[in-house]
Parts: C-alpha cells; sequence; structure tokens
C-alpha cells in the first residue's frame, strides 16, 4: 500500500498548498461544462490514454469549488498539473511492485457524465438523512485503483447549512462556517454510491 498512501500524502499536500484565485467559473467541477472542460485539460497535458493507478481533481476553496490541479500517479511517476501555472510537473516516484499486475485506469476513462450521476446519488443520500444542506458541490474527485484492480471514484462534497443550527451531520470546514464536507465513494462498475464519512459523526 505504499504507493497508495504516498499518492494520498501528495494529494493532501497539494491541497495546502494550493493558492486559488485565477480559476474561471467554466472550470465549476459541479457541473457538467465544467467537467467537460476539466476532461479537456487532462487529455491536453497527460493524453487521454495515460495510464493511472491514482488520479485527484483538486479545487481552490470550497466557497467556490473551481479546479485548480490533477495529480496522476502511476506504476512509473507522478504527473502534476497546475492550472494557475498551466503545466506538469513530473516526478519519479518509488512504487509498490504490488502493482505491476493491477489494471490501471486511463484519463479517457474519466467519465463526466457518471460524475454527475454519483453527486446526484451523494445529494440524495444527505437528503435523505436531513433537510437542513443546499447547495451541493464537488470539492475534490480522487480516482483509485486496488490491488484487486478494482476502481472506484470518490468524491468530497460541501453542503451550505440553511441555518447556524447545530447538526450531527456533516464535518464543518471551519468554526461558525455554515459549510460542511461529505465524502461519498462510488463503485465504477454497479454505479453504487455510499457515504464514507459525515453520516456517522
Amino acid at each position: 500500500m505504499k504507493l497508495q498512501k504516498y499518492f494520498l500524502y501528495s494529494i493532501i499536500l497539494l491541497f495546502f498548498t494550493a493558492c486559488g484565485g485565477i480559476s474561471t467559473p467554466t472550470l465549476e467541477m459541479s457541473k457538467k461544462e465544467g467537467l467537460v472542460e476539466v476532461k479537456k485539460l487532462l487529455v491536453e497535458n497527460f493524453g487521454e490514454d495515460t495510464e493511472f493507478i491514482s488520479l485527484g481533481l483538486i479545487t481552490d476553496n470550497y466557497k467556490r469549488c473551481l479546479f485548480e490541479i490533477a495529480s496522476l500517479q502511476n506504476v512509473e511517476k507522478q504527473l502534476t498539473y497546475m492550472y494557475m501555472t498551466n503545466q506538469v510537473i513530473t516526478t519519479e516516484t518509488p512504487f509498490d511492485k504490488e502493482y505491476e499486475n493491477v489494471k490501471p485506469l486511463k484519463i479517457k476513462d474519466v467519465d463526466v457524465d457518471a460524475i454527475i450521476e454519483y453527486k446526484e446519488k451523494a445529494t440524495s443520500l444527505i437528503l435523505e438523512k436531513t433537510p437542513d444542506f443546499i447547495a451541493f458541490d464537488i470539492k475534490d474527485i480522487l480516482y483509485m485503483v486496488s490491488l484487486d484492480s478494482k476502481s472506484t471514484c470518490r468524491l468530497k462534497l460541501v453542503a451550505k447549512k440553511k441555518d447556524t443550527s447545530p447538526t450531527i451531520y456533516g464535518n464543518r470546514v471551519e468554526p461558525g462556517s455554515a459549510y460542511f464536507t461529505f465524502d461519498f465513494t462510488a463503485d465504477m462498475i454497479t454505479g453504487k454510491v455510499v457515504c464514507t464519512d459525515g453520516f456517522d459523526n
């Protein structure tokens, strides 16, 4: 699991170092037209046949949720695309040999319609629990391929609470904020979406 842990660490690092501020509304990852533009950037900068075991798409902040960074990891290297500077950084990284036989995904496998469907299912799950949240947006997306070649798409949603009353659901992004995050995982074969963080706090 060394590769997965390394990649997740890199995603967290990139998340906290992203400056934000220049993404345009056309790159809003909660809308189909925004995701279409994001995929175009991935194809242009990584190549549609580029393989990956992990692919993270990170937005600038929880209020705007505009695409900012893409980080791709395969068994050979890590590629990071920075929208702010429009450049790709390549990092040679060690990998766990267990992943050599894993069937990877490719950039062309990123399915915009499926992501929107996952978001809609996740939103419905939240509303089934509580009617207190509105304005659901995709904060981050993370594709992962496990050692058994099972592919999942993980979404972090940001939801705005209608008022400031206490709630047992979600994770408040900062003290006093009306914004809360929820994490979901979608099975890319069955389409099933489950909440992994935000319902049992």
